[in-house]
């Protein structure tokens, strides 16, 4: 059983909800577009969009509600949702989790890798780059130093958080002591360190997507272009044409940039 968990901005915090609402829908119909059923949906989110409810009566879809907080850092909000939905996974058993920003796409051959392979979980060392609109695709070296959608864990219940952070200072505290909280680009190298190595996966798990204005870490730059250069060109390789299996695989589809 693979566990995706989607921590999702609420409205206030979104530079467009109409256009965060859009891409996290897409990021829905991509996760659970998988080609073995035995798959679950954690979300974390203070606002649910008004789209959601057909998601809802699968069992397999839960949603956590959170507070809402005033005031605070991107980072800082994904990071206590990523933490619930953690906690939430402990109390299923652990096991495989992938987190995924709720912008991002992944492959449909996920949860049958996961249902045929037992290991510490997997890193991708190759994934995909999108610019809303374009019709091609970059692909990106080690994808997981810049997107947080690009490792599976097979977490044991004693590596998963208990609570809910209660305050940032919690959180912090949460993030130095479980390897689940850390920031997405140190766990292949946490997981290393503590022995239990995470494997290559054997195919692209990831489609990251930019230019879409909802982009926490590249928002956080003076500007797109910025967070781009410094982020990601340094790392991409040859452009690929989309192709129909491509898109079939990933769930792509455009988003009305509105």
């Amino acid at each position: 059983m693979i566990t995706f968990g989607i921590p999702l901005k609420g409205a206030e915090a979104s530079n467009n909800w109409k256009m965060t609402c859009a891409l996290f829908m897409r990021t829905m119909r991509s996760v659970t577009s998988q080609d073995c059923n035995e798959w679950r949906v954690i979300v974390a989110c203070e606002d649910v969009p008004p789209d959601f409810d057909g998601y809802l009566r699968d069992s397999r879809v839960e949603v956590i509600q959170m507070p809402k907080k005033a005031s605070i850092d991107p980072m800082d909000d994904k990071g206590r949702k990523v933490n619930a939905i953690a906690c939430k996974h402990r109390e299923y058993g652990a096991g495989y989790l992938m987190l995924v920003d709720a912008d991002d796409l992944v492959s449909n051959r996920i949860a049958s890798l996961c249902k045929s392979t037992v290991c510490n979980g997997f890193y991708a060392k190759r994934g995909y780059l999108y610019f809303e609109g374009h019709r091609c695709l970059k692909v990106l070296n080690d994808p997981w130093k810049m997107c947080g959608s690009c490792t599976i864990v097979n977490w044991r219940t004693d590596e998963l958080p208990t609570h809910f952070a209660k305050d940032i200072e919690d959180l912090n505290q949460l993030r130095d002591r479980y390897i689940v909280n850390a920031s997405h680009n140190l766990i292949p190298q946490l997981m290393y360190e503590a022995g239990r190595p995470l494997m290559q996966s054997p195919f692209a798990l990831t489609i990251y997507s930019c230019g879409n204005g909802e982009n926490n870490s590249l928002n956080s730059a003076k500007n797109l272009f910025v967070g781009i250069i410094k982020n990601a060109l340094r790392k991409v390789r040859p452009t690929i044409i989309l192709t129909a299996e491509v898109v079939e695989e990933f769930s792509l589809y455009p988003v009305k940039m509105e």
